[in-house]
């Protein structure tokens, strides 16, 4: 009688099983019937959900990216407009005759104009 009274209770509990916070932790509200007839569609949305952080995750990571890429070019534009900058200083023709000055160079300017060949 006392295998009666324990199977009638695994009938019961199996025919009606209940969803409470200990049977959550048990794990028994995985054996609900709708969780086994809705498993593939559980399946399908937590490979989405784990997708969908995925992708998330690699688009900010090409953000931060792009934006670093942003701050070294505006850096290289600076870098390159203050070296052209320095240039364009240095070869002016006046700095050009003081650096030969202090070189002590035997090239001096010239005080003739420039003559043009005329070819025939």
């Amino acid at each position: 009688m006392e295998s009666n009274k324990t199977q009638a209770d695994g009938d019961a509990r199996v025919g009606r099983p209940r969803f409470s916070f200990f049977s959550l932790l048990d794990g028994e509200v995985l054996l609900l019937p709708f969780l086994k007839r809705q498993f593939k569609l559980i399946v399908l949305i937590v490979v989405l959900a784990i997708l969908y952080i995925s992708n998330r995750y690699s688009a900010q990571q090409e953000q931060i990216e792009i934006k670093k890429l942003e701050t070294e070019l505006i850096d290289a534009r600076y870098m390159s407009l203050s070296r052209s900058s320095e240039l364009m200083k240095e070869s002016r023709q006046s700095n050009v005759q003081k650096v030969l000055e202090e070189h002590k160079s035997e090239v001096k300017v010239s005080t003739q104009p420039p003559i043009l060949l005329e070819s025939e």
